[in-house]
């Protein structure tokens, strides 16, 4: 009969295994490569005995030897309402765990509700329950970035706008993302142009700043934005006595336009705005691209079923996480002089800017005869999809 597997083998049993010491056991299983010499062939003969052994590190003890819990946090701005919502956050979380878990991290949400004030994130850090911190969008919030550097110099913001220098992190090129959908949708011929944002209880930084994006590369272009085709810009819900969903909202607004003053085309916020949206005006009996041509900002399974599937500009944010992790990670396993350091931060403060990317699909196409803008320029760089 086999013998049983035991929770108690001990790190002297697995040394005698390997035909090592027990010291290069220790520091192969808590993952300290750089500590002790050690061939790769001895690190696979160590890890081989541990899983043949049943050994299972100790977690405390790991902790207390290494000085660190390999765990890191998760904080979401509780601006964008916190917690996990729809594809975004969920892509950014399988880039944050794909990373973590290259590296034998562990992941804790400190924000998951959305209640979590700053100050218990900085508790979280003080009782040495994370070893570092990934701050999700949270743009120039200052006090929340003055209070976390306060606590500890490893800290990496993903997806934020504008970061301050001070900061390490990974951010979204979105002037030259708008830049692209402008200079496409223009490139077919479009000549009034109208943005999509969200509809909600108060104004969302990522929206604000696509907003003006727009604006920037429509001006770029020479192109005429009306404030009326700026749907959903910054209406608040509690302004209406309804509170229809942003597709809806902004269906209602462009169909309430004249015929010849409505945009031949949308930029619309996410891919949960445009389904509905492009549902609704299918509804109201108009065809998308023939009638309105409709350009997504999120590249997700969602964009791809819809009918016709929708043209969109590719926010990479698992990529992005995924980055953003491993350069924490680096920060925490640095032997070298702290990178967070202010005379380091200065020196190189380490800011990677991920490029946009147009994916074309069927919903867009030129305007209706009447809309069309003569072509100028070049025509922007992008990948075409068929249709699934």
């Amino acid at each position: 009969m086999a013998k049983s597997r035991r929770s108690s083998v001990t790190l002297r049993e697995v040394a005698q295994a390997a035909g090592c010491s027990k010291a290069v056991v220790s520091a192969v299983l808590n993952g300290s490569r750089g500590n002790i010499g050690a061939s790769e062939q001895l690190r696979r003969r160590v890890t081989e005995a541990a899983q043949r052994l049943g050994y299972r590190t100790h977690f405390a003890s790991q902790s207390l030897a290494l000085q660190r819990t390999r765990t890191l946090g998760v904080y979401i701005d509780p601006l964008y309402g916190g917690g996990i919502a729809g594809h975004y956050h969920a892509a950014i979380l399988s880039g944050i765990e794909a990373a973590a878990a290259e590296h034998r991290y562990d992941v804790l949400l400190v924000n998951f509700a959305g209640d979590t004030t700053v100050a218990g994130c900085i508790d979280k850090i003080g009782q040495a329950r994370i070893d570092g911190l990934l701050l999700l969008h949270t743009g120039r919030n200052e006090m929340l970035i003055d209070a976390v550097l306060e606590a500890t110099s490893k800290v990496v913001a993903i997806d934020t706008l504008d970061p301050p220098e001070r900061i390490q992190a990974v951010s979204y090129d979105h002037a030259g993302a708008m830049r692209l959908a402008v200079d496409h949708l223009a490139g077919l011929g479009h000549r009034r142009l109208g943005y999509v944002g969200p509809f909600t209880t108060r104004p969302i930084p990522h929206n604000r700043a696509r907003v003006a994006a727009f604006r920037a590369a429509a001006a770029e272009s020479r192109l005429k934005i009306d404030d009326a085709a700026v749907f959903l810009d910054e209406q608040m819900r509690e302004k209406l006595p309804q509170s229809p969903s942003s597709g809806a909202y902004a269906a209602e607004r462009f169909l309430a336009l004249p015929p010849a003053e409505r945009p031949t085309a949308l930029v619309v916020y996410n891919d949960r705005i445009a389904a509905d949206l492009l549902a609704r005006l299918q509804h109201a009996g108009l065809e998308v691209p023939r009638d309105v041509s409709l350009l997504n900002f999120e590249n997700t399974p969602i964009t791809r079923v819809t009918t016709p599937p929708l043209t969109c500009l590719d926010h990479p944010v698992t990529p992005m996480a995924h980055r953003g992790t491993t350069r924490l990670i680096e920060l925490i396993e640095s032997a070298g002089p702290d990178p967070g350091d202010p005379a380091a931060d200065a020196a190189d403060p380490w800011h990677r800017v991920f490029p946009a990317e147009l994916i074309l699909r069927g919903s867009t196409a030129p305007p209706p005869a009447g809309g069309r803008l003569p072509l100028s320029g070049s025509i922007p760089s992008h990948r075409s999809e068929d249709p699934e």
